[in-house]
């Protein structure tokens, strides 16, 4: 390999930013020069590699390289070779912080060019500028300015990019010298320079002085947006090294002065998203737009809202995920790609290097499998469902079986809530209070660590389940914790061997009482609840069972319903309706529900339309005139059915009424019979038309119900609205 080819590859790696691919070149550009013995293209490469990895920031690899090159040129008699080398070594040990072995191997060159007669300006411009970095990182200022003088006044006009750069370091000496006018002053020399030339690499200090000056004189808005436009362009030219990160500490200190937070992972994404969603659908088809999921889900700490600057390696960059249906045309699919790939590269603060394989554009069993773990959709993990509904959509079509898997989950785990909670407090009260204790009796530690940690692991279950959330990762599962939570300090007590059994006990079942699991509490240990969990849970897998059968005819038969003025909204709004009928259902024992549920049944064999009939008894008050019309339709209420009705709607009113007294009911129905308008119907009016619908059985045992929920002192009413709120 000859010089030229080398340098003209390796340059042409770092303009299109590929920083790893340009440090495996050079090293195997190296060791080869070394097979071939190739002594002066050993000397271009390391000269080449030193400063590439003093610019990383990797400055104990440019050590390495620098004590090598020494050792190559020491028997090669060329004054010239030694002058520039030795600038290159010494500012290795500069960058280093090593300053008095740099300053020696400076003062060395400049004695090699003196005494040789040298005639090289352009290198001898570098090593005064070099020198002047010397003295700045050892806070020798003046010196520092007196050195960038020297160089530019060699430099003239002979090298655009090295005087500007010469002004950049002499404003960065001038600010510590607090000296903002001559700051100014050099870095508006070097403005128009930059400006001619915005793609090279050096634009990056003088982004980052700028910056530093509009902080200075409180410009906190104008001094961001360079601190954003430095950042970016030090990530895309040398990657996130040393100088990324001095460069992010004094951003971070214009956003508290802005009273302003990093965007996170995933406001960055959806921000890169909306602005650039143009360039992603752009020669797609409106079928396509339809088989379509954008948002930022999945692996990865942003997509729980967890990022930090740690996370800010390697796999975080403003990115998102297109998820693209099955059956999507590969004409759109294979444009889509092209169109993320088409994305602007440098975004915010940060530069796109490559595109990180969980970005861009997937298919959807694709992704599920390769990046959340799913071989079968329907035996899903706990670890499945986090990832799964995690981190948030920004854009679906409405044919994404994506989001309607996610919705789908959710649903099914709000369901499944209150069971699994229960069941969550029976795993937990083996190990409290006597197997914990029985191990530490015993003097089994081994034992007692092992029961200990699966209590922690149990709590942590519970949190989650508690929070209507999934498990995250483990690295994340008490990062996400609230600190201030109960559950949070049991745990960090138990791993400090501190176990309050008793507090642990009594604040679960407190939870289960307020949860409406158990009816009274008469103890505080979770064990004498065991019979009565287990009950519920039974109960709530029967309910759960027949109550979406309910729903389902009741559904058909709403469907059926003829309004006088047309076909009503609520008819096309299914999930309010599943909503409000499910949180009734909930709040009903097993046997009515089942009672009810043989209504219905009756009334499909019999082709007859139950919810005909309960908004045919509400019209009495809301629509006399046409109740005239429709009442010798309506079935006859025998005396007992009309006092069971009456005793039931009065009882429920004045639960209704406790609970107003303490809660806002300002968006429910009003309250009372005598308020009915055309089409709005009171509660009273339509319990009244609800309870007419039912049989004779299912009134009775509505009445049954409702006076053990009142000796229990439950109000229908607030366990109602529960489940509507647990369920919506």
């Amino acid at each position: 390999m000859k010089e030229k080819e080398f340098l003209e590859q390796f340059d042409n790696l770092i303009k299109v930013h590929k920083i790893d691919d340009a440090k495996e070149y050079g090293l195997n550009a190296l060791n080869q020069a070394v097979k071939d013995k190739n002594t002066s293209l050993i000397i271009t490469i390391l000269n080449e590699l030193i400063g590439f990895y003093r610019d990383l920031g990797l400055y104990e690899d440019s050590i390495k390289l620098a004590v090598s090159l020494s050792n190559v040129i020491k028997p090669i008699d060329n004054p010239y070779l030694h002058f520039i080398s030795n600038i290159n070594i010494a500012n290795a040990y500069r960058a280093a912080n090593l300053y008095k072995e740099a300053h020696n191997i400076f003062d060395n060159a400049l004695e090699i060019y003196k005494n040789n007669n040298l005639d090289n300006k352009k290198e001898l411009a570098a090593l005064y500028n070099n020198l002047a970095l010397l003295n700045q990182e050892e806070e020798n200022y003046e010196d520092a300015v007196i050195n960038l003088k020297k160089a530019i006044s060699i430099i003239g006009n002979d090298d655009e990019i090295k005087l500007a750069t010469s002004y950049v370091n002499m404003a960065q000496c001038y600010i510590k010298l607090n000296d903002l006018k001559e700051a100014s002053n050099a870095l508006n020399l070097a403005e128009p320079i930059f400006n001619n030339n915005p793609d090279d690499f050096h634009i990056m200090g003088y982004y980052s002085t700028l910056a530093k000056i509009l902080f200075i004189k409180h410009d906190y808005l104008s001094s961001e947006k360079y601190y954003l436009k430095a950042l970016a362009s030090i990530d895309k030219n040398v990657g996130r090294s040393s100088i990324y990160q001095d460069t992010l500490n004094e951003y971070l200190e214009v956003l508290d002065k802005l009273d302003k937070s990093r965007l996170r992972g995933l406001e960055l994404s959806q921000k890169y998203f909306n602005d650039y969603k143009e360039i992603l659908f752009s020669n797609i088809s409106d079928d396509a737009k339809n088989k379509i999921t954008v948002g930022l889900f999945g692996l990865g700490s942003e997509c729980y809202g967890m990022d930090d600057y740690i996370s800010e390696d390697h796999d975080f960059n403003p990115g998102f995920v297109v998820l693209c249906e099955n059956d999507i045309n590969a004409n759109d699919y294979n444009q889509l790609i092209q169109n993320y790939e088409n994305l602007p590269k440098e975004y915010n603060r940060f530069y796109i290097r490559n595109i990180l394989p969980k970005h861009g554009v997937h298919m959807v069993k694709d992704y599920l499998f390769e990046y959340i773990g799913i071989e079968d959709e329907l035996r899903l993990t706990e670890q499945n469902k986090s990832l799964l509904t995690n981190g948030k959509v920004f854009y679906s079509g409405y044919l994404s079986s994506f989001v309607k898997k996610r919705k789908e989950i959710i649903k099914e785990a709000k369901h499944e809530y209150l069971r699994n909670i229960a069941l969550k407090t029976l795993e937990i009260s083996q190990y409290i209070p006597y197997n914990l204790k029985r191990a530490l009796d015993r003097k089994e530690n081994d034992t007692y660590l092992l029961l200990k940690n699966h209590l922690i692991d149990k709590l942590i279950e519970y949190y989650y389940l508690y929070h209507h959330a999934f498990l995250p990762h483990d690295k994340l599962q008490l990062k996400m914790m609230n600190k201030d939570s109960l559950i949070y300090k049991w745990i960090i007590s138990i791993m400090n061997d501190k176990i309050d059994e008793i507090e642990i006990n009594r604040g679960l079942v407190l939870e289960l009482s307020k949860l409406h699991i158990i009816d009274n509490i008469e103890s505080l240990y979770i064990d004498d609840y065991k019979e009565e969990i287990i009950r519920f849970v039974k109960r709530d897998i029967d309910k759960s069972n027949l109550i979406p059968k309910i729903i389902e005819i009741e559904w058909m038969m709403f469907q059926e319903l003829q309004n006088i003025g047309g076909r009503a909204a609520c008819q096309n709004n299914k999930p309010m309706f599943v909503l409000m009928r499910e949180s009734q259902y909930y709040a009903w024992n097993l046997e009515l529900i089942e009672s009810y549920y043989n209504d219905l049944k009756i009334a499909k064999e019999e082709k007859y339309n139950i919810l005909a009939i309960k908004y045919g008894f509400m019209e009495e008050t809301v629509d006399p005139a046409h109740f005239q019309m429709i009442k010798e339709g309506l079935p006859s209420l025998s005396e007992n059915r009309l006092s069971l009705r009456e005793g039931i709607v009065a009882v429920q009113l004045e639960m209704l009424n406790e609970y107003s007294k303490e809660h806002d009911i300002s968006n429910m129905r009003t309250i009372h019979t005598s308020s009915d308008k055309y089409n709005n119907a009171s509660y009273e009016t339509y319990l009244r038309g609800e309870l007419s619908s039912y049989s004779e059985k299912t009134m009775y045992l509505y009445a049954s119900y409702l006076a053990s929920l009142a000796n229990k002192k439950i109000n229908i009413v607030e366990l109602t609205l529960f489940y509507t709120k647990l369920f919506e």
